[in-house]
């Protein structure tokens, strides 16, 4: 029997129905509501009426309840059973009840419903993202920019990249027969301000910002950060004695010429604005260029061990370990343990003295500077420089006798790279042709160095240089 045949033998049915409806509503009733259990499977916990069994309702739609229960339900049982449930829709003769499903299944077998969800029906647990994007941890308590930078790129990391920056410069100069600035060996602010020009030039590109059509908020974020990044490059460079400087009282620096390397030319170049006066430096100008080129060779070699730019702990700790390897020392030993104490005294004086801005380090400018007001009254010198003074001679005084001969100050001098030839000549200027240095002269040209300005004072040869 096709569905045509179907259609009327059931139109049929449903004429003889009312027929009997009007001879007896009770019978007519109780008959049109097995004809609906037959058809229709109830999804509902309420009942329908007897109202709703009235012939005018041609649609039967399920209730507010039903729809909530279908929308929210869980994968379990009752929605299999509420999947397999017929729902009743009219196509073709509407009083044809036929079966559409309640939920649809997609290819990748994720789970739709066919009935739109009820306003006021509450979110399922499962659709609840508890995720909040954003900063964590330390990150969220941070706001300068050159903070957030170190939270990706420590100065461990990038001390690793000026090791192995080095070997390979040590490897190409080599091939070079003369030696050049252009593989001279570089270090840690070197490798910061190149970053800041390879930084700049990406957000540049990134946000097509060179015609100033789509500005961004990363622009600002990035140009501090290099700022910030930039700055003690900058102060480093300006105490350089290579380069050829105009510097007035105000501290504002003009574009530097000379020998600068190859990095550093790249910075300069892409950051303009420090060039042009972006930031403050005071510099007292009544330290010489003699003086000042005194200072950085302490600093560079005796003290920034490490290379970096900057004075720090760490550079106390690899001085320590150097120290006491030289003189054969062992961890544990009692002079091992003395000379980590006293290093250690050395720095926090150092650091409570010369850091002005708390940063943990001390740079080239607040190095000058410190010694520049020891210069002023070297008899008033504050207690770790005594100390060190006192720990350097003794360093030197390996015999222990009181005093300093000629292979005693060459095997120290010559273990921070020095030439032991230059060291042996630069003894016999400190000793003015004595075989030894007792602690009251060493005293004497100790303070002569830090303060004097005569280039033939004896002082200027204690720490193993002949000429600046």
């Amino acid at each position: 029997m096709d569905l045509r045949n179907q259609e009327e033998q059931i139109s049929k049915w449903l004429e003889e129905v009312e027929d009997k409806e009007e001879g007896s509503n009770d019978s007519a009733s109780e008959t049109e509501d097995n004809v609906e259990e037959e058809i229709h499977i109830n999804t509902s916990d309420s009942e329908f009426s007897n109202e709703s069994s009235e012939p005018e309702d041609d649609i039967i739609r399920p209730s507010k309840r039903q729809r909530t229960q279908i929308v929210d339900s869980d994968d379990s049982l009752e929605d299999i059973h509420e999947t397999n449930s017929p729902q009743t829709s009219i196509q073709g003769n509407q009083r044809v009840l036929q079966v559409t499903p309640r939920f649809l299944y997609g290819k990748n077998k994720h789970k739709w419903s066919s009935v739109p969800r009820s306003a006021t029906t509450r979110t399922l647990r499962r659709n609840i993202v508890h995720f909040i994007p954003g900063p964590r941890g330390e990150a969220r308590e941070l706001q300068e920019p050159i903070d957030l930078f170190r939270l990706f790129m420590t100065d461990d990391m990038l001390q690793q990249v000026v090791t192995f920056t080095n070997a390979e410069i040590i490897t190409q100069r080599n091939r070079y027969k003369q030696e050049s600035y252009t593989v001279s060996r570089t270090n840690l602010l070197e490798i910061k301000a190149l970053l800041v020009n390879i930084n700049a030039y990406a957000i540049y590109v990134s946000n097509d910002l060179r015609n100033k059509k789509k500005p961004t908020l990363r622009r600002d974020f990035v140009m501090k950060m290099g700022d910030q990044l930039m700055d003690p490059w900058l102060r480093e460079r300006l105490q350089t004695v290579t380069l050829r400087r105009n510097i007035k009282r105000t501290g504002r620096p003009r574009a530097p010429h000379g020998i600068i390397r190859c990095a550093s030319v790249a910075a300069a170049c892409s950051s303009s604005r420090y060039i042009a006066g972006h930031i403050t430096i005071t510099v007292n100008m009544s330290i010489s260029e003699f003086r000042r080129k005194k200072l950085l060779y302490v600093f560079n070699v005796f003290f920034d061990v490490n290379q970096s730019g900057t004075i720090e702990r760490k550079d106390f700790e690899i001085a320590i370990e150097k120290i006491c390897s030289l003189r054969g020392w062992k961890p544990g030993d009692a002079k091992h343990t003395e000379t980590h104490e006293i290093m250690i005294k050395i720095w926090d004086g150092l650091r409570k003295r010369a850091d002005s801005n708390k940063d943990g380090q001390v740079s080239v400018e607040e190095w000058v500077l410190m010694w520049n007001d020891y210069a002023q009254n070297p008899s008033a010198a504050l207690k770790w420089q005594q100390l060190y003074c006192h720990f350097m001679f003794q360093l030197e005084d390996a015999s222990a006798d009181g005093s300093i001969d000629c292979d005693e100050f060459t095997s120290v001098c010559s273990s921070y790279g020095i030439d032991p030839q230059e060291c042996k000549l630069a003894f016999s200027k400190m000793a003015k042709g004595k075989a030894s240095v007792s602690w009251d002269e060493f005293q004497e040209l100790w303070k002569e160095y830090f303060s004097t300005e005569d280039p033939n004072a004896a002082g200027n040869f204690i720490f193993g240089r002949t000429s600046f």
